[in-house]
């Protein structure tokens, strides 16, 4: 398994990872409309578009690093849609080459990796629970 945290693809990226069952990549995924007009929209957006465009990968590059890493499954995490949808982001991996198993993770969610790589949903949270940087280490112990 490949966890690539907050990154785009670069060249050099096929040379460093190799051949994993799963990558696990960040997706950015304004609309190609939305990329293509950037120009004709007010300021902040077309500064903020470009500026997480350099940090975080696209669809495109996404299924690069799938197909680089000889991943059978792509999972997105830390996904920003803004104005597409999870059909969209998949239509624009499978163009770009990705023919392996497309997995939008969801908060808390979790996987299992075996003979099968399966994804679970997470338990249910209380409505009343609140977790913040005061009573995080209470909450974790409670059982």
């Amino acid at each position: 398994m490949l966890l690539t945290g907050d990154s785009t693809y670069r060249p050099t990226f096929g040379r460093v990872a190799r051949q994993v069952d799963v990558t696990i990549c960040n997706v950015y995924a304004p609309s190609l409309a939305l990329l293509a007009n950037l120009d004709d929209l007010e300021e902040p957006i077309p500064t903020v578009v470009r500026a997480v465009s350099e940090k975080l990968a696209s669809p495109r590059q996404a299924a690069q690093m799938f197909i680089e890493t000889g991943a059978k499954v792509g999972v997105f995490t830390h996904n920003i849609f803004y104005d597409s949808s999870a059909d969209d982001i998949i239509q624009r991996v499978r163009k770009a080459g990705f023919l392996g198993e497309i997995h939008i993770a969801n908060d808390r969610e979790y996987m299992t990796l075996g003979t099968e790589i399966r994804f679970h949903q997470p338990m249910p949270v209380p409505d009343d629970l609140e977790i913040n940087s005061l009573n995080f280490k209470q909450v974790l112990k409670a059982d």
